[in-house]
C-alpha cells in the first residue's frame, strides 16, 4: 500500500471510528437522562436504581438493546442495530490492515468503503441528536 493510500485509509478510519464514538455518547446520554426521568416519574412507590454510569464502558451493542427499551423511536433503533455490524467492520479492517505486511497487495478500496460507512453514521447520529432532542424537551416540560 502506497504512502497515500494507507494515509488516506488511516484518515477515514479515524473519522469513522470517531463518529461511531460520538453516537456512543449519544446513547449514553440519552440513556441516563432516560433514566432519571423514569426515577422521577416513578418517585419513591416503586425502587428504580438503575443509572447511566452502568453504561458507562458498554459497547454499541449493548447501548441500542438498552435504548431499544428506552425509546420508541423503531427506526432509529433498527438504523442503530443496522450500524453495529459497520461499526465491527471498520474496526476488522483496520485490524487487518495494521497485520499487513509490506508488499502484499490489499484488496478492495477500503477507504471508499469506509466513507460510504461514515456517511450512514451521520445520518444515524443526526436522528440521534434529534431524539436527545425530544427528551429534551421532556424533561424541560416536567420541571416547568
Amino acid at each position: 500500500m502506497s504512502k497515500d493510500v494507507a494515509k488516506e485509509f488511516g484518515e477515514s478510519v479515524t473519522g469513522a471510528l470517531s463518529i461511531f464514538q460520538v453516537i456512543e455518547s449519544s446513547l449514553k446520554l440519552y440513556i441516563t437522562y432516560s433514566f432519571r426521568l423514569i426515577k422521577v416519574k416513578l418517585g419513591s412507590s416503586v425502587a428504580f436504581n438503575f443509572s447511566g454510569s452502568d453504561y458507562e464502558n458498554a459497547p454499541l451493542e449493548t447501548l441500542v438493546k438498552t435504548f431499544s427499551k428506552v425509546s420508541n423511536n423503531i427506526d432509529l433503533v433498527m438504523t442503530l442495530r443496522e450500524l453495529i455490524k459497520y461499526k465491527n467492520y471498520v474496526a476488522q479492517l483496520a485490524y487487518r490492515q495494521y497485520l499487513h505486511t509490506e508488499g502484499e497487495a490489499f484488496h478492495g478500496e477500503p477507504s471508499e468503503i469506509i466513507r460510504n460507512i461514515s456517511v450512514r453514521a451521520v445520518k444515524c447520529l443526526a436522528l440521534m441528536q434529534a431524539e436527545l432532542a425530544a427528551l429534551d424537551k421532556k424533561i424541560t416540560a416536567l420541571h416547568s
